[in-house]
């Protein structure tokens, strides 16, 4: 039998070995639990970007846009494997939403931020502030 909080540890657990970009299997019997219903595959981030996830979610295209501590915001296509840098200069990203597969809204240090890809190429080109009284200056 699984209980709740069993499932809320292995979700956090998944959560985590996806921000890591590495799986550990901690025992026979959570695999054959997980396995019978997700499918893991391991991503490697893009090439020279430090991988501390602040957030991530997909987007309605199945894109997986991913916020990174160092203010990277990455697509990442599951068909082609392919990254691609969405947004950039944020002060560090803690987490994200997906409105749309043009729009993203990204919860960053000092700000609420919505970022919009205006010409649909996939690359954000507004930034504009939704909130910014959390206080810092």
């Amino acid at each position: 039998m699984i209980l709740k909080k069993d499932l809320l540890q292995m979700n956090k657990w998944l959560s985590g070995a996806l921000a890591l970009g590495a799986l550990t299997i901690g025992s026979a019997n959570a695999e054959e639990v997980w396995t019978d219903y997700y499918t893991l595959e391991e991503i490697p981030t893009p090439a020279g970007l430090d991988p501390q996830v602040g957030g991530m979610d997909f987007m309605p295209d199945g894109r997986l846009a991913v916020c990174f501590h160092r203010g990277e915001i990455y697509t990442y296509n599951p068909e082609t494997k392919e990254w691609r840098m969405f947004a950039e200069g944020l002060k560090e990203p803690l987490g994200l939403v997906a409105v749309s597969d043009s729009e993203v809204v990204v919860v960053q240090r000092p700000e609420m931020t919505r970022i919009l890809d205006l010409d649909l190429d996939g690359t954000a080109d507004l930034y504009s502030t939704l909130y910014d009284g959390f206080g810092m200056t």
